[in-house]
């Protein structure tokens, strides 16, 4: 197997039967110990027993106090507070409405007959046609 830094870390904690946190990068945390692991995914051990892609891991650790806190997520992530330099985006001036069109019923179209096409419809059967004969 390739001996990355990850995999290095996988076989130390694998050898030594120390409980790792894993962080993915969706915000959750899971815990265990490593059970097996491969180029594509780790096994760890735990109640209940989880399978992880390894490209969906964010960050691997040993198993801390401070590990235990999730991760926060977005929504709960205070908002940047606006600067005193950067203006606010509002304008005095009214904002324009396009323009309406007019009803379906009242919009006047050429008269086609049953079956008659657009002259890109023509063409494209043309094109067709042609393409059968070769």
């Amino acid at each position: 197997m390739n001996n990355n830094a990850l995999d290095i870390v996988l076989e130390d904690f694998a050898a030594k039967g120390i409980e790792a946190a894993v962080t993915l990068r969706d915000g959750a945390s899971l815990f265990g110990r490593i059970k097996r692991y491969d180029g594509y995914v780790i096994l760890l051990e735990g109640n209940p027993e989880v399978m992880v892609y390894r490209h969906s891991i964010l960050k691997f650790s040993e198993k801390t106090a401070e590990a235990v806190k999730p991760a926060p997520k977005p929504a709960e992530q205070p908002a940047r507070p606006r600067r005193p330099s950067e203006p606010r985006r509002q304008s005095s001036a009214p904002r324009r409405q396009p323009p309406r069109s007019a009803p379906v019923s009242a919009r006047e179209e050429p008269a086609k007959e049953p079956g008659s096409l657009s002259p890109m419809g023509e063409a494209m059967l043309k094109w067709l046609k042609s393409q059968q004969g070769k």
